[in-house]
């Protein structure tokens, strides 16, 4: 929280009361209110603010919905957020680490895919991205369509090697293929592309799949299949 306090200290000023004696003072909304609020903040730094304040009481979902919202971040916001190895995420990343081992499918996915798109890769974020590996492959089967391919995608673009899950997702995968839309196709190929990652019976299912869809396909999509 510390790390947020750093470089948005003078937004945080205007609230006129520290955000540790605020955690004190105030009591917290509940967790379906504070996901409304959440998923209302466009700047990364509210979404953080946010944390800072009320982070004592979130559940998994307030917290896979702060990533997906922090995943979007663009610009000098992006900026911020990132310098200095995410530091301003540190408190955030701790706390999904404690808890993110009894996550839900898709809070597990929707973390992943946020953090892929952030592009933090130092030694530091190793543990959460073993976390999720670990907390996704017990609970595979329990990932829809849209998960898969965002796990996959997530973990390729991120460049951790996860054979493991790679060949779990691999085998789910293969025989649900009809039920991926046309860019969950083109991702999850392009992710066993990228991550070198040899899975040719979900391959050749893609290709089959897509061959009668190509049609469908947006040219990026078509592209990664």
């Amino acid at each position: 929280m510390l790390g947020f306090a750093m470089i948005a200290g003078a937004r945080l000023a205007t609230l006129g009361t520290p955000p540790q004696v605020m955690m004190c003072s105030r009591r917290a909304p509940d967790p379906r209110t504070l996901n409304q609020r959440i998923v209302k903040l466009t700047d990364p730094l509210d979404v953080l603010r946010l944390y800072d304040e009320y982070g004592h009481a979130y559940d998994e979902i307030n917290l896979a919905t702060t990533w997906s919202r922090l995943g979007r971040a663009h610009g000098r916001s992006r900026s911020l957020i990132l310098s200095q190895d995410g530091k301003c995420l540190h408190a955030l990343r701790e706390r999904s680490m404690q808890g993110a081992g009894r996550w839900k499918a898709r809070h597990l996915a929707n973390t992943a895919h946020a953090l892929a798109k952030l592009h933090i890769r130092s030694e530091g974020w190793k543990g959460l991205w073993r976390v999720l590996a670990a907390a996704s492959l017990r609970g595979l089967s329990k990932f829809d369509p849209q998960g898969l391919a965002n796990t996959a995608w997530a973990f390729a673009t991120a460049g951790h090697a996860t054979p493991a899950l790679l060949d779990a997702i691999a085998a789910e995968a293969a025989p649900r293929v009809g039920e991926f839309t046309e860019q969950g196709l083109g991702n999850t190929a392009w992710a066993f592309a990228t991550a070198g990652h040899a899975a040719p019976a979900l391959l050749d299912a893609i290709a089959a799949e897509a061959a009668p869809r190509v049609g469908e396909f947006k040219p990026q999509a078509l592209a990664n299949t």
